[in-house]
């Protein structure tokens, strides 16, 4: 489904934008599957957003550790080989309490209550819109800077 829509993005079709200065926003996205990533990664981009992809949770809590006070945001999925997303969500809070966190399911109901109780700002089904996510992504962080 999100291919569909990068295509649709490529065409011209362009969703409604969050304003974002170029380079002010820097997420981080996970996931294991390479066309997940390169959509999201599509998506920020065209908008000025600086994003890091990773293809594990521990890859990405690799990354974090070196990048930390760089990262705005953190969208992953949940079910990856190896350590999961909630794995990856605990370790993202302890180092950082305020840094918002989003996840990603295709079994939404059984992580929800998880999700929520672990910190995450918001677990979407991966059968959610995408340009939805995308935007809830980006409008947390800007925010997130406007009441700082």
């Amino acid at each position: 489904m999100w291919a569909y829509q990068m295509k649709e993005l490529e065409t011209g079709d362009q969703p409604p934008d969050v304003e974002v200065e170029s380079g002010e926003i820097n997420v981080l996205v996970v996931d294991d599957c390479e066309d997940i990533l390169a959509a999201f990664q599509g998506y920020f981009e065209l908008r000025g957003v600086n994003v890091w992809l990773a293809s594990s949770a521990e890859q990405a809590w690799s990354m974090f550790n070196g990048l930390a006070k760089n990262v705005s945001v953190v969208l992953s999925d949940i079910q990856m080989p190896g350590e999961n997303g909630i794995w990856l969500l605990e370790q993202l809070k302890k180092s950082r309490e305020e840094l918002p966190v989003f996840l990603m399911s295709g079994d939404y109901e059984a992580y929800h209550g998880e999700a929520q109780s672990k910190g995450a700002v918001e677990l979407f089904p991966k059968s959610s819109n995408f340009d939805e996510i995308c935007h809830q992504v980006v409008s947390v962080v800007i925010k997130q800077e406007d009441e700082e």
